[in-house]
């Protein structure tokens, strides 16, 4: 299987017991430089898809992918009074409670969407947030999910 450009390179020197553990895929499969902002398929699964065939004992979560760096250096990262969603979904249920964790320690609200399947979900709405943010958008932009049953709308 051909995965993401660089990826059978960089995975080919993991030791095998590495393989096994919680691998964060924060990646974006778009190419901004050939000003396409579509999501790259992998035989029609997602980057993250193509990470655990790769590496199937790897218990991969996607997850942090939907924003700029710098709004992670924000202490808590809060748009309108509100924390900063962070949508997560991977196949292993002790590995999703780790990253649910890690995203409340970095003061942001995690949201489960369930199997891996939906990384294609997530890397297309990333999308979205890098094609705006090399048309010139500001740094902080981001996609939020606004939840009135967390905190109501005024």
């Amino acid at each position: 299987m051909e995965v993401h450009s660089g990826l059978n390179t960089k995975y080919k020197y993991l030791r095998p017991e590495v393989q096994t553990h919680l691998v964060l895929d924060i990646n974006n499969p778009v190419e901004p430089s050939n000003g396409d902002y579509l999501t790259k398929s992998y035989h029609g699964v997602s980057l993250s898809e193509a990470i655990a065939a790769y590496s199937p004992k790897a218990k991969v979560v996607k997850t942090f992918n939907m924003c700029q760096a710098k709004v992670w250096q924000m202490q808590p990262p809060t748009f309108d009074g509100r924390l900063l969603v962070t949508l997560y979904c991977g196949d292993n249920a002790q590995a999703k409670r780790q990253v649910a964790s890690l995203i409340e320690d970095v003061g942001s609200e995690p949201v489960d969407l369930g199997e891996l399947k939906y990384a294609r979900l997530v890397e297309a709405a990333a999308a979205i947030v890098i094609k705006l943010l090399f048309s010139g958008r500001d740094p902080y932009t981001v996609l939020n999910l606004i939840q009135p049953e967390i905190k109501p709308i005024s």
